[in-house]
């Protein structure tokens, strides 16, 4: 955008879960009582009707913003709060998770500015943050069937997209606590897919790490913040949204 200012520089699908001291979370804890009183509503236990699964054809290219500690394809299992996560099943297991988006932009947007406000003072991001982060493509080797999270489909579970999917972090407790009612009630679903509200018409997904794993993915590309394409790819994508980079 214009008055923008950027800084230049140089098969069988396996399963697995984590063993979680917590017990697993039941339909109204206490914590999402307190919640519910915030514009999120809490999810039912099982969710109904069940919409049917959308499958993402194998051979499809994802990408992936994720921590230089991180392989390309290796699945999250951290506490580290975000839309849905973290997710326990019903077991007290916690399920470890990899988000990635259809396109470069809603990968950066969806992840390393996510937490950009639309204020004119949040909107500068530090260089040194992207030194932090890799950009990987990801390949998937199955087809794989995910949960679809369209208007359309949480209309049926009386919650709207800007509840679910724009809610602001103080909501993610409750925002996960919708991904586990949905790992839940849809047993044969690999992931979540939705649509962002941070970056066009782009999908978004998140895949769930008893049902798949990162094997089931091939990646074809990384790069990270020495790469200079990596890095005015990224300054491309942040002057789309009038975000700046400093030093």
């Amino acid at each position: 955008m214009a008055g923008s200012r950027t800084t230049r520089r140089r098969t069988k699908l396996s399963t697995t879960s984590i063993a979680y001291s917590r017990p697993p979370r039941i339909s109204h804890p206490t914590t999402l009582v307190k919640a519910s009183r915030l514009p999120v509503p809490v999810p039912p236990h099982r969710l109904a009707p069940v919409p049917p699964l959308e499958q993402l054809p194998a051979g499809s290219r994802l990408h992936r913003i994720h921590g230089v500690q991180w392989r390309g394809s290796q699945f999250n299992t951290s506490a580290h709060k975000s839309r849905f996560a973290p997710l326990v099943d019903e077991h007290g297991h916690r399920v470890a998770v990899l988000y990635a988006g259809a396109t470069f932009d809603v990968a950066v947007y969806e992840s390393l500015f996510h937490a950009v406000g639309p204020g004119p003072a949040s909107r500068t991001w530090p260089a040194s943050r992207i030194e932090t982060v890799a950009h990987s493509i990801l390949k998937t080797e199955h087809d794989l069937q995910l949960a679809p999270l369209f208007r359309r489909n949480l209309i049926a579970w009386n919650i709207t997209d800007q509840e679910l999917i724009q809610a602001p972090a103080r909501h993610y407790v409750v925002t996960a606590a919708w991904g586990e009612a949905v790992h839940r009630s849809m047993t044969a679903a690999h992931g979540l897919v939705w649509t962002s509200s941070r970056e066009g018409s782009d999908r978004c997904y998140v895949f769930f790490g008893d049902r798949v794993s990162e094997h089931d993915f091939v990646v074809v590309t990384r790069r990270e913040a020495g790469d200079e394409t990596f890095f005015a790819d990224v300054c491309r994508s942040a002057r789309h949204g009038d975000i700046t980079i400093t030093i």
